[in-house]
């Protein structure tokens, strides 16, 4: 027996007639009389006393009751216990900072449910900080993020495995609305507004890396840590804001955004994934490498 054909047997037990229990499993009393003479078929015997009307259980049946129960409860439980541990073997989590996440990780994730069947991705986002947290407290078994030249990743090479994806460049943007203005304040030294990130922040020390000599002007207009944020408020004109390229390609691309890299510095960066060499397993290989692929430029 099957765990719904033990529902169904409880149902009628707990039941005054077919109909009740039809009701209760929310079917039709004919269809439950057919799923009850299936139940029959499957024991090789019959549980109904056809010979009453109506026809009723059959008392070996009833003064089994409790083990019925115990045994329909146990089932439910052995096969949530087993979903369970089927789907934490099949778990991929991820940490990136924000603008992988956004970016570049759905298209990725979709890579994984179609490459990897039955694969449950979480993916946490955050600061380049909180990312290494979760990937050496294995909160995360891949970290994905940005290097520079002179910024990298602070990791113990014996602890962990570390590739390059691709190169990546954090580029000056504006509204395509506004792009004509700033390029004249620019021009005439005059103020520009600025949306950046958090002095703490990765890519805040990007753009202090930068070099400084362009003689720009900035009149800071919001501050936040989130690039996507940075990316919307460049987008409506607040102010100039540095994004990723890849970010934001498809809004240069259809003329919604106006990039200023020809006048403004831009930045050199490399897409990096991380995992700690311990952490190895098919599964987690699996999904090694077909990150490697999909993120790969």
């Amino acid at each position: 027996m099957n765990s719904r054909q033990l529902d169904d047997l409880l149902a009628l037990l707990d039941a005054k007639s077919l109909t009740e229990a039809a009701a209760h499993r929310h079917v039709t009393q004919p269809a439950f009389s057919r799923r009850v003479r299936a139940i029959e078929q499957t024991l090789g015997f019959e549980i109904i006393d056809r010979s009453k009307r109506p026809g009723e259980l059959k008392r070996f049946v009833t003064e089994r009751h409790g083990d019925i129960r115990t045994l329909a409860l146990a089932l439910s439980r052995l096969t949530e216990d087993l979903k369970s541990a089927s789907s934490s073997d099949r778990l991929l989590t991820l940490s990136a900072v924000h603008a992988i996440s956004v970016s570049e990780l759905p298209r990725a994730i979709r890579k994984i449910e179609q490459t990897l069947p039955f694969t449950t991705v979480r993916l946490r986002s955050g600061n380049l900080d909180a990312c290494y947290a979760m990937l050496m407290t294995g909160q995360a078994a891949i970290m994905i993020c940005y290097e520079t030249e002179r910024r990298k990743t602070r990791s113990d090479e014996e602890l962990v495995e570390r590739i390059v994806l691709k190169q990546e460049r954090l580029v000056p943007a504006i509204s395509q609305g506004r792009a004509q203005e700033i390029r004249s304040r620019l021009r005439q030294n005059r103020d520009v507004p600025l949306v950046t990130y958090p002095q703490d922040a990765f890519l805040a020390k990007v753009l202090a890396d930068m070099p400084s000599d362009h003689g720009a002007r900035f009149s800071l207009r919001a501050i936040s840590s989130l690039s996507p944020a940075i990316l919307e408020m460049a987008l409506c004109g607040l102010g100039v804001g540095w994004v990723t390229e890849s970010q934001a390609a498809h809004l240069f691309e259809t003329g919604q955004l106006s990039l200023l890299a020809d006048i403004l510095p831009s930045a050199e960066m490399q897409m990096v994934m991380l995992r700690a060499r311990s952490s190895r397993s098919p599964f987690l290989e699996a999904g090694w490498e077909v990150l490697k692929t999909s993120l790969g430029g």
